[in-house]
């Protein structure tokens, strides 16, 4: 949860800086954080500085960052009525699943023996 709250706080000082450098240069403020995006991937960060993109953004933590920055990032752009919807929906079927899987899991795993996972 922590790394996950460093990441998030990263990307969001790390765009906002380079949406203000844009508007500055007379862009859009999307644009820079288009690029501050760009700066954080494996595009430049990732090339330039791996061992420190591998420890910010290991790829085992990568899949919760996604789904949350997905979702955020309509809500956080005045998504409209049917796009609040969409998201709710997955949402809802997302927590339901996880939910009725967790207690199985632990079930399956449970009767699980050496030999039954080959």
């Amino acid at each position: 949860m922590t790394l996950l709250l460093l990441q998030m706080g990263l990307v969001l000082a790390v765009t906002l800086a380079c949406g203000w450098v844009a508007q500055r240069l007379g862009q859009a403020r999307v644009v820079g954080e288009i690029v501050g995006g760009i700066a954080l991937g494996p595009s430049l960060l990732g090339r330039l500085a791996p061992h420190a993109a591998e420890t910010i953004f290991p790829q085992n933590s990568l899949a919760p960052f996604d789904t949350l920055s997905s979702s955020a990032a309509c809500a956080a752009r005045g998504a409209t009525a049917p796009s609040r919807v969409g998201i709710n929906a997955f949402h809802m079927g997302f927590s339901f699943g996880f939910a009725c899987g967790w207690p199985s899991l632990a079930a399956a795993a449970a009767k699980m023996t050496p030999s039954s996972c080959r």
